[in-house]
């Protein structure tokens, strides 16, 4: 995903509470993540900024095409500090000169502040140690590869890196997550794990059994508990 648009959903997980716990409210107690015993905020939540005396958090509104993906700007709001990144793969946005921009690099997920010299490319890609830029690994099904290209750290669901760092398929075919082809971590819906392998569940009506239990239900497929171990009948 290199131009996400959803960011605002992301920023509606931060949990806005505007109390410091044991040290009274936050004098705006809208958007103040934290606050001193006196009310006067130290810290804003994403996509605000706070005023020069700290009464208040404001809105970001930075400049530029992207200035919606300010999430840390300064006291006027119109200076831009850091830019909003997904956690793991990033947006290919950086802050630069108090603006939001994008990576260098059209296909770096996450670079760095101020340079825009790459760190981390989109999945699929490394930064080649030949070129310099974010290229595509040679084995389709990696996620992550080394700079040269060719060996694989990280492999996509129901496959894993065998020790020349080729991406196989998981040795258990009912397998969906595996670190090592012969270490299966998650199995696939309907399946549990019994030491190394992924069995089926025998529990009629069950979404999840307990690891190690196939006989034994955790989950119901209408998301209800079970009652010593099995689901009501439909």
């Amino acid at each position: 995903m290199r131009a996400p648009v959803l960011w605002v959903a992301a920023l509606m997980l931060v949990a806005v509470s505007g109390t410091l716990a044991g040290q009274g409210t936050c004098r705006d107690g809208s958007e103040c993540a934290d606050c001193d015993s006196k009310g006067l905020c130290l810290k804003c939540t994403q996509g605000y900024g706070m005023t020069p005396k700290r009464l208040k958090c404001v809105p970001c509104k930075v400049p530029g095409a992207l200035g919606q993906f300010c999430t840390n700007c300064d006291f006027n709001a119109k200076y831009c500090k850091a830019c909003f990144n997904w956690e793991y793969e990033g947006t290919g946005i950086y802050a630069r000169n108090g603006r939001c921009e994008r990576c260098l690099d059209p296909n770096c997920g996450i670079c760095h502040d101020g340079s825009g010299k790459c760190k981390t490319c989109f999945r699929g890609m490394a930064i080649s140690k030949k070129t310099g830029k974010c290229t595509n690994c040679a084995d389709k099904n990696c996620v992550a590869c080394d700079s040269s290209l060719k060996k694989c750290r990280t492999c996509y669901s129901g496959w894993a890196p065998n020790a020349a760092g080729t991406c196989v398929p998981c040795a258990n075919a009912n397998c969906d997550v595996c670190s090592t082809p012969a270490q299966c971590e998650y199995c696939k819906p309907g399946y549990v794990k019994v030491g190394r392998r992924c069995e089926k569940c025998l529990v009629a009506n069950c979404d999840t059994c307990q690891p190690g239990k196939p006989n034994v239900c955790r989950m119901c497929v209408d998301y209800t508990p079970p009652v010593n171990g099995k689901c009501p009948q439909s």
